[in-house]
């Protein structure tokens, strides 16, 4: 029996069957889209059921913990492991997100590692839920801290156990920013209430605006000056001044010690000299007189009386003399014209370790003083030159030789005694031991050069975690986009949204870091352009409304009245440090409102002060934490890191910032009642002069506006990287050559016409800065046009996009690239 079945209903079947088919195969290559990004996410991915098992992780999380899939598979983390990261586990699988940071060592593999673990509900609305966590290894990290830390208290160790004066001061401003024990003691004042203070408070106080190296243009200054104690006494210190360079950044080093009774011994024995000089010549006169007098006898006893006055005189003031000369606290000696020890005090045997008897005599060279000094400079050149021109060993340091071999640094105040002729007859040298001011230098400039080692080890490592997770980064989020686009179930929506947030969270992070990591080495720059300050904060306000909004808080933002159109300032910077405080009060408000308010008064000319408070009904700060809250890495309570999230470095940044643009963040605060943060900034009025040089937001951002399609060459190493561009512009309709490395680059530009280049930076073989350098001298010898290229990388400092420019590249895009602004980029060229 043949049925007979309708034409329509059976086309209809297979119109349903295809359908049915496409969305099975959609299906498949979405599950399979889902595992590529599960395999090769950067972080440790772990997938929990709901009773704590692993129950799936990808291969990142294997080498984190040193083991094997086969022993993680089936591990109860909530049972077997610590107790503080089984109780996250625990509330993540109750449907609330927690954390967990700390040092944890793998039970399955024994790896130890400082590690950074997010756990999030699959199913927050079901408990038990499904758990997914992501994992970070933060160790390495971790060392360059500690090692900074340590660094630095290495650092401050050392500056307190010299007996030398040290300062730190802002070559700019003139302000001490730090100090040493030995300084705080000469001046007399606890180390917080010297800095902050100008100083010629207390160094030169009467030499305002003859600064040697900062105002008359010295490389380095060594010279005796003035130091006004906080008691008002005057000390004679011996200074060294020079410029040198913390974190990218000058700042003015002054050591110095304290000289002022070496002073008062040359004086002494100066006086004490002329003094003992006029009665010899008072003698002479009066033997002249006894010799050749005819005179009658009244007169000859009053010459008699005179002349025993005068040697009574004499014996008087050599005796001071040589009182001074031994009970001095200073090296004293004078030698001849041929370098012989003529004279030598118990203070100087005391410090060379010779006895007078042994040494008198003795040429200075080969025995105090060293043919050559451990630097290699001639010594003896230097003795002859004294004699030659005295005047200018005034003052001078030199390395000196004790009896035992040993070397130590005497800094000596010289003077040149001549006859009644004329002639030079000695040279009277006084001396101090600058043994341990020396040391204290030496060691300075190591601990400078340590510090320098470990911010560019911090610098290069940022750099570097910044490629590496940008790269794959990229890849993550452009397939959640692409995944978002397609047909996906509920289900399959969630774990790309999770991919999504993960991804937008690790992005986030990165960014602080960076940014930090650019504040510290002084690597910002602020603009100067003029700005709408009521259309940013109308920008501010349509984001954090949106935020407060989803925790069920008030938000309300208001401006004076008659608050300046344009200001003139850093408008992006300016945003970051409000959107830090604004985010960090909505983080930690629970209920009621968080409120921003905007009010100026004039502070000079053409100038304004701005005050922007930010008040929240939150948690609040203790009194004791106040101090910490602008630290890097830290937070008033190191509990909030898990319960909000966060890396501590968003105020740490804010505060920078503000110091940058000559502004200061004020802070109050009470536990449970909220707390207030107000930003104090100046801002010059902008002119009709400048007006033109606006800047009213963003920049905005072209959409494909259909143009003439392009032959487009794609040079990049990652392969997921190069699918994910593919992927992009396989709709778009674009011409797309994909290569994977500087070299291939080269060669196909060379054999092929391209309407533009996207040239990766960081590849193996060659690498995009040398490949463009390569293509422009391709284009210059055969007098070609010059073809667009745009630098695709994840190093985001302001000198690598320089960097990029130099090397001939016209265009700059930062890794994650969105679909949107690569589309609008090459609809621009």
């Amino acid at each position: 029996m043949q049925i007979k079945v309708d034409p329509a209903v059976l086309a209809e079947l297979y119109k349903e069957v295809a359908e049915l088919r496409k969305a099975e195969h959609e299906l498949r290559t979405n599950g399979r889209r889902l595992r590529v990004i599960f395999e090769r996410s950067p972080l440790g991915l772990i997938l929990f059921n709901s009773d704590g098992i692993i129950v799936d992780c990808n291969e990142q999380f294997v080498r984190i913990m040193g083991s094997t899939r086969e022993k993680l598979l089936g591990f109860n983390i909530a049972q077997d492991s610590t107790i503080e990261i089984g109780a996250a586990l625990a509330k993540a699988l109750s449907g609330e997100p927690s954390y967990f940071e700390n040092y944890y060592t793998s039970v399955t593999g024994g790896r130890k590692g400082y590690l950074r673990v997010a756990f999030n509900p699959v199913t927050p609305e079901k408990t038990p839920s499904e758990v997914i966590a992501t994992i970070e290894d933060f160790s390495e990290r971790k060392k360059i801290e500690e090692s900074f830390i340590q660094s630095e208290f290495r650092l401050n160790t050392i500056l307190d156990s010299i007996q030398a004066g040290v300062m730190l001061i802002d070559p700019q401003s003139r302000i001490i920013i730090d100090s040493n024990a030995e300084a705080c003691r000469l001046i007399g004042l606890e180390k917080e209430q010297i800095m902050g203070r100008v100083c010629h408070d207390f160094i030169c106080a009467a030499e305002r605006g003859k600064c040697p190296v900062l105002d008359l243009g010295q490389a380095v200054d060594k010279s005796e000056r003035v130091l006004l104690t906080s008691k008002g006494t005057k000390l004679t210190v011996l200074k060294t001044v020079n410029i040198i360079l913390i974190n990218g950044k000058e700042q003015l080093l002054e050591c110095f010690v304290d000289i002022s009774q070496r002073k008062q011994a040359e004086e002494q024995l100066l006086r004490a000299k002329e003094d003992i000089e006029q009665y010899a010549q008072n003698l002479e006169v009066i033997n002249k007189k006894l010799t050749e007098t005819t005179a009658s006898r009244d007169e000859l006893e009053q010459e008699v009386a005179e002349r025993k006055l005068a040697e009574s005189r004499l014996r008087e003031s050599r005796q001071l003399y040589q009182e001074l000369v031994e009970n001095a606290a200073s090296i004293i000696l004078r030698m001849d014209i041929n370098g012989r020890i003529t004279f030598f005090n118990e203070f100087a045997e005391k410090i060379f370790g010779y006895l007078r008897n042994d040494i008198l005599g003795k040429n200075i060279i080969g025995t105090i003083v060293p043919e050559v000094e451990s630097s290699g400079r001639d010594l003896r050149k230097m003795a002859q030159d004294i004699f030659h021109n005295p005047e200018k060993f005034i003052n001078n340091e030199n390395e000196n030789m004790l009896r035992d071999g040993s070397r130590i640094w005497v800094s000596w105040s010289n003077k040149a005694l001549y006859s009644s002729d004329n002639k030079l007859l000695e040279i009277l040298c006084i001396g101090s031991d600058i043994t341990e001011q020396k040391k204290a230098v030496k060691a300075l400039k190591l601990a400078k050069c340590q510090a320098e080692a470990a911010s560019k080890a911090k610098s290069e490592f940022l750099a570097n975690m910044s490629h590496e997770i940008r790269t794959p980064m990229n890849s993550i989020l452009g397939v959640a986009d692409l995944l978002l686009e397609t047909k996906l179930d509920e289900e399959q929506k969630r774990y790309i949204n999770l991919f999504e947030s993960a991804g937008k969270s690790l992005l986030a992070l990165i960014n602080e870091i960076l940014d930090f990591a650019k504040v510290e080495t002084g690597r910002i720059e602020l603009e100067s352009v003029c700005f709408d300050l009521g259309l940013s904060i109308k920008d501010i306000d349509s984001i954090m409304r949106v935020v407060a909004k989803s925790k069920g808080l008030e938000f309300s933002c208001t401006l004076d009245a008659d608050h300046p159109i344009l200001v003139l300032g850093d408008q992006i910077r300016l945003k970051q440090i409000l959107l830090n405080i604004i985010g960090n009060a909505v983080k930690f408000t629970e209920k009621g409102a968080v409120s921003i308010t905007v009010s100026s008064v004039p502070a000079r000319q053409n100038t304004r002060l701005f005050t922007f408070s930010i008040i929240d009904t939150g948690i609040g700060i203790p009194p004791e934490k106040m101090h910490t809250i602008f630290e890097s890495f830290a937070q008033a309570d190191s509990s909030t890191t898990r319960r909000y999230g966060g890396t501590g470095l968003g105020l740490t940044i804010a505060k920078r910032l503000a110091g940058l643009m000559d502004g200061e963040i004020l802070v109050e605060s009470k536990v449970g009642a909220g707390t207030i943060f107000k930003l104090v900034v100046p801002f010059n009025i902008c002119n009709e002069v400048n007006k033109d040089n606006s800047y009213n937001g963003e920049e905005a951002i072209p959409v494909d506006s259909g143009s003439k399609k392009k032959r487009i060459l794609i040079v990049e190493d990652s392969e997921s990287n190069r699918m994910l561009l593919d992927l992009y512009l396989e709709p778009s309709g674009h011409e797309v050559v994909l290569v994977e490395n500087g070299l291939q680059g080269l060669t196909a530009f060379k054999n092929d016409n391209f309407d533009l280049v996207f040239m990766d930076i960081q590849m193996p073989v060659m690498d995009g800065i040398a490949a463009t350098k390569a293509i422009r001298e391709y284009e210059k010898e055969n007098s070609l046009a010059t073809t667009p290229i745009v630098a695709l990388t994840a190093n985001a400092f302001e000198e690598d996009r320089e960097h990029c420019f130099n090397a001939g590249c016209t265009g700059f895009l930062a890794k994650p690239i969105k679909k949107k602004k690569l589309l609008s980029v090459i609809d621009s060229y």
